[in-house]
């Protein structure tokens, strides 16, 4: 799917990448690191929102530098999902008016898809409410399903439960594993804690100081990390965990 070669990035002199390397492959794949460890550059890089780097980025063979406009707006239209820190909704129009609002510019018939997605997303009951009177974690849901309207052949989340108490951050999480299973697509989940994550084959890359510093099974990491930084992650990750697990309870 993605696959970067010695990439390089650098503003005003602070380089926030350097020589990175690595292969993405389809599932669900986390990219987790510490405020100023880069995800938030590569993240860009990958998107193709970003083209003034060193090195190369390719996405399923293609080299995302030479994307013409119009390969680059078919890319964002109908192949990338974007789930972003803030929900970016239009909190006069509906439930159901923000979710349909990628097929207005693809004039695609996709109501039989729309109920699909408001009943995998239990957000049925909601469908004719204006945005503005949901809570966060019911707004994050209809931001996912808005997504997945294009089908989209990879979904990247960028911190998408940030804003979000724990037990709902743990709950989207485990929803966004499933879909991908269930859709076949490929998900992008960039993250700063390991704690919500979905531990089941899935695949992490730490990063730390604009490099990886360890990638590999998420489970494997968790149980036996090999660099400090990921040591430092898995442990704040276990004292959120037990948190979680009591208020639920």
């Amino acid at each position: 799917m993605f696959e970067l070669k010695n990439i390089t990035k650098t503003f005003g002199g602070e380089v926030a990448l350097k020589n990175v390397s690595l292969s993405i492959t389809g599932g669900m794949n986390y990219i987790i690191g510490a405020s100023g460890s880069g995800k938030t550059t590569l993240l860009r890089i990958l998107s193709s929102m970003d083209r003034q780097y060193e090195g190369e980025a390719f996405y399923c063979g293609r080299n995302l530098k030479e994307l013409s406009d119009q390969d680059r707006s078919q890319f964002y239209a109908t192949e990338l999902g974007f789930i972003a820190q803030g929900f970016h909704l239009i909190d006069e129009l509906t439930v159901r008016e923000n979710i349909l609002v990628p097929t207005y510019l693809s004039r695609n018939d996709s109501e039989k898809r729309l109920s699909m997605l408001l009943k995998k997303l239990g957000i049925e009951k909601l469908a004719d409410q204006k945005v503005r009177t949901l809570s966060g974690g019911q707004k994050q849901r209809v931001a996912i399903a808005r997504e997945l309207m294009k089908d989209p052949q990879v979904l990247i989340a960028d911190e998408p439960t940030t804003a979000l108490d724990s037990i709902t951050q743990r709950q989207i999480v485990d929803l966004l594993a499933s879909l991908v299973d269930d859709s076949g697509a490929s998900m992008l989940f960039i993250t700063h804690d390991f704690a919500v994550l979905n531990h089941a084959t899935t695949r992490c890359y730490v990063l730390a100081d604009g490099r990886v510093a360890e990638s590999g099974q998420t489970a494997d990491i968790l149980q036996s990390p090999h660099t400090k930084v990921a040591s430092q992650l898995v442990t704040s990750a276990r004292a959120l965990s037990l948190r979680i697990d009591a208020e639920t309870k």
